[in-house]
């Protein structure tokens, strides 16, 4: 037996050292995305609680608002509701973003838990849910919630237990 192949083992030992050692100062809440420095998608969606009238990107422009994802059908969207509902008495402007939901189900939820959203969008198909880098899966009943901090300029993303995920810029 060739007398190198014995020190194998110990450079792989050294080398996960290295990136061990190497991934300590990294923050392990700090996750990388794709939409970093991306525009925020436009869209013209329903509004929850009145079907007629159309919301678009151009009614939120210039403005400081959280934008929640929610459902009906996400457990983790009933723990955060009570958060939201006190950061709304608190006057944060919040804007719900309904997905792939049954309209009359998320009205009569609204009504029974508290609406802290300043408006409503309705998003049955998960268009825009898409777009923003949100996914979830209607059954079994879960999602990755997310909140979007966004402003004239920028848009954080956070996932439902208050990590930061990313952040993109909005085009005004």
């Amino acid at each position: 037996m060739n007398r190198l192949t014995l020190f194998i083992p110990f450079a792989l030992c050294l080398a996960l050292g290295a990136f061990l050692f190497f991934s300590l100062g990294k923050d392990p809440l700090d996750l990388p995305s794709a939409l970093v420095d991306e525009a925020f998608p436009e869209f013209a969606l329903e509004e929850l609680h009145e079907p007629e009238r159309q919301l678009s990107t151009d009614d939120f422009d210039g403005q400081v608002l959280l934008v929640n994802v929610w459902a009906t059908w996400c457990f983790a969207c009933r723990v955060e509701h009570p958060w939201l509902n006190s950061l709304a008495k608190e006057g944060v402007v919040i804007v719900g973003l309904n997905y792939k939901d049954h309209r009359k189900l998320a009205q009569d939820w609204l009504q029974e838990r508290g609406d802290p959203y300043q408006f409503s969008i309705f998003d049955p198909r998960g268009v825009l849910v898409i777009d923003l880098g949100v996914y979830g899966r209607r059954k079994p009943t879960w999602l990755m919630p997310r909140a979007l901090f966004v402003t004239a300029v920028s848009v954080w993303l956070t996932s439902g237990c208050g990590m930061k995920s990313s952040a993109t810029s909005i085009s005004s």
